[in-house]
């Protein structure tokens, strides 16, 4: 992305992290630490658009930062049989351990950053390892919202896992049930249940979160508790199977160029993974709108962009 006189920026979005817990065995991704490094460069030159790094964090301030973040951990590492971390840990400890992990920095700095950096990725990350921190050490949550907050987020929204053991991918990997009713599923509940748990350390960490920088709001929003069966009153009629067409003996993403199912509204799963736009639009009207702590916590998104900081 390039920055230039007529951008009009009103929200960034920090998309899901590819961490390095599943490596490269899906494909090519841009890990949290590389996300975080071209939004630093990005903020350089909003810095030298605006005239001054003043300015800059506070247009920052403004904006709203979404954070979608732990799936790798639990499908692609932990109840992964390519990796041997069952073995090494128990669930309830796998949820501390990661919480832990992106717990460990948050105190590596409240510098008032200077976003003047060189014109490319490599000598701003070279510069940052040099005078102000290194970004390579960025793994963990915590210091994930932290590392934001220092460069101007002030208002960051973060979604919780979903029943990661309903997924279509995680069904046929686990050797689920696959019901020939098709408004039907049998979800892995152990995996499920590890997703609970590891949101319940989530949700507690916003709070610590809310607690310690007081001027700035972070805000659960809870994507667990609606079933994929739960969805069949808004009109869906398939809830165990991808839209898209599936390469055989893959783990769930879809085949370049094949045919998506015919309505893709009728569809909770897009891919062997992810919900549908039809589910996730669902999602995105909730997490502006409800006015129940048990959907959005501690305010609502459209709450959140009103937020004077």
């Amino acid at each position: 992305m390039w920055v230039t006189q007529s951008w009009k920026a009103k929200a960034m979005v920090v998309a899901e992290g590819g961490e390095e817990v599943a490596g490269d065995r899906w494909g090519d991704r841009f890990t949290m630490d590389e996300q975080l490094k071209n939004h630093l460069l990005i903020a350089s030159r909003i810095a030298d658009i605006l005239g001054s790094n003043e300015a800059a964090t506070k247009h920052l301030n403004k904006c709203i930062y979404s954070l979608t973040l732990g799936s790798n951990d639990f499908v692609g590492n932990y109840f992964a049989r390519v990796f041997p971390t069952r073995e090494l840990y128990t669930i309830q400890r796998w949820c501390d351990v990661v919480i832990i992990r992106y717990g460990q920095q948050l105190r590596v700095s409240t510098l008032h950053y200077n976003f003047s950096c060189p014109p490319f990725p490599d000598e701003c990350c070279r510069y940052l390892t040099a005078g102000l921190i290194s970004l390579s050490l960025v793994t963990n949550f915590k210091s994930i919202f932290t590392t934001l907050y220092n460069y101007g987020a002030r208002k960051i929204v973060t979604f919780s896992l979903q029943r990661l053991g309903c997924a279509p991918a995680v069904i046929a990997v686990h050797g689920g049930r696959r019901s020939r009713d098709p408004s039907n599923i049998y979800c892995i509940e152990k995996i499920s249940r590890a997703a609970e748990l590891f949101n319940g350390r989530l949700l507690t960490l916003v709070d610590e979160l809310n607690a310690e920088l007081p001027d700035a709001k972070f805000v659960y929003v809870d994507i667990f508790t609606q079933k994929p069966t739960d969805l069949i009153p808004y009109g869906f009629k398939v809830v165990n199977t991808a839209c898209c067409q599936l390469p055989p003996g893959t783990l769930g993403f879809c085949l370049p160029g094949g045919m998506p199912c015919e309505d893709r509204d009728d569809y909770v799963f897009w891919d062997g993974f992810h919900t549908s736009e039809a589910v996730n639009k669902i999602i995105a009207n909730k997490s502006y709108t409800s006015i129940s702590p048990d959907g959005v916590y501690p305010i609502n998104i459209a709450q959140l962009a009103k937020l004077q900081i």
